[in-house]
């Protein structure tokens, strides 16, 4: 996605309102699930586990393929048939494809939010807002440095000449 000048965000999109929300989170976090049961309320899918995104005029999520990957509890609790989809082994699970062909979205859809599942200790959402306000108010640089023949006295130059 580098090379075609896409950011990758993981985590699946849904379309609400014509505009993409990304369900991002760790690995197992429940994306695909939460993704599904928005499309099963009514809502139109746009990608699954990655949500290819570019910046021209706003940020804009591409549509990805009208598919999801559910685990065998997700499937229960979903009410699928698992015996009328294809199943695969994956992270360490057994995983099945279900098709989403009538609530799939086939255009690139306006970004309007990133919403992160995180474990009931996760992140504030008020420390979440302030790091994003430094992120955007601040100069970010990275010193480099060799194993070898790069001294504390060069960093210090380094990091002078930036700030100063």
């Amino acid at each position: 996605m580098i090379q075609r000048n896409k950011v990758a965000i993981h985590g699946g999109t849904v379309v609400m309102g014509n505009k993409a929300v990304v369900i991002t989170g760790n690995r197992g976090a429940g994306k695909s699930t939460l993704t599904t049961a928005l499309r099963k309320k009514g809502y139109k899918f746009l990608a699954d586990d990655v949500a290819a995104t570019t910046l021209i005029d706003r940020p804009m999520v591409q549509c990805g393929f009208p598919y999801q990957k559910l685990c065998e509890d997700a499937m229960d609790a979903l009410g699928y048939d698992k015996a009328t989809c294809t199943s695969f082994e994956g992270d360490n699970k057994v995983k099945y494809i279900v098709p989403a062909l009538e609530d799939f979205q086939e255009e690139d859809t306006p970004l309007t939010a990133i919403c992160e599942i995180v474990p009931s200790l996760g992140v504030p959402t008020e420390y979440f807002k302030q790091c994003v306000q430094i992120a955007k108010s601040v100069a970010f640089y990275k010193v480099k440095r060799p194993r070898e023949g790069f001294t504390v006295a060069e960093q210090i130059r380094c990091i002078e000449e930036i700030v100063l």
